[in-house]
């Protein structure tokens, strides 16, 4: 059983640093990522994105409890366990917005089943990207959230919320967070899935400025203006 994968990256400039697209559907090369997980039904527990991008995830379940199971769905099969997720969707807020995100992330429903037996959690719970240095997170797009979905990061700070009946079977539901400073140098964000519902894709960017560098340079700096201050005083 694989433990971690590599989507693939599309570069662009925001915020003054690289940005990366993370999009479980596009197609990952194998050759360079011997370890990406590209199978239906594939555990997740860590993952490398490219660009910076790294980190683990933590995963709970309301049925199960804690922890839980994050897995691949790939919404380009046919008869699977789960017909809520097969397929293209379309954008709740604009119907003529209509993707195919291929491969998906889910919190697994009955765990330890076979791997061709992916099924989002209908009772929900909740999945947290935890990074490995600060991120500005971007953008979100959840999928098939009929029963709504909150995003939060920091101190359980709200970023974004999906409400109940606001989006359905096969529609997803965009949230941009560009310059919400919520979202800006977090080393984590948390999705809570009221019930089903998967993840498609979200773009994210290495903190221009890592909080962990960033505190160090400050301390550092505050100590030497007070060094100078000790300085002037002691040459009046």
């Amino acid at each position: 059983m694989k433990t971690f994968f590599s989507a693939s990256v599309l570069a662009m400039m925001a915020a003054g640093a690289s940005a990366s697209t993370v999009d479980f559907g596009t197609n990952l090369d194998m050759t360079q990522n011997p370890a990406a997980v590209t199978s239906h039904g594939e555990i997740v527990d860590r993952f490398d994105f490219g660009g910076g991008i790294s980190g683990f995830l933590l995963v709970e379940n309301n049925r199960l409890q804690t922890p839980g199971e994050a897995r691949i769905f790939n919404s380009r099969l046919s008869n699977t366990s789960d017909d809520d997720l097969e397929g293209d969707f379309v954008n709740s807020a604009d119907a003529n917005d209509v993707r195919d995100f291929g491969n998906i992330l889910i919190i697994q429903e009955r765990a330890n089943l076979a791997d061709s037996v992916a099924d989002d959690e209908r009772a929900g719970g909740a999945i947290t990207f935890v990074f490995d240095r600060a991120i500005d997170l971007l953008s979100l797009d959840y999928l098939d959230g009929e029963r709504g979905a909150r995003i939060s990061a920091g101190n359980n700070e709200t970023l974004g919320v999906l409400n109940n009946g606001q989006s359905g079977d096969n529609q997803f539901t965009s949230f941009d967070f560009a310059g919400l400073d919520a979202a800006q140098g977090i080393t984590r964000f948390r999705i809570d899935f009221v019930g089903s519902g998967a993840i498609g894709a979200f773009d994210a960017a290495v903190s221009a400025v890592p909080v962990p560098a960033a505190l160090p340079l400050m301390l550092l700096g505050l100590g030497g203006l007070g060094a100078l201050r000790r300085r002037k005083t002691t040459a009046s």
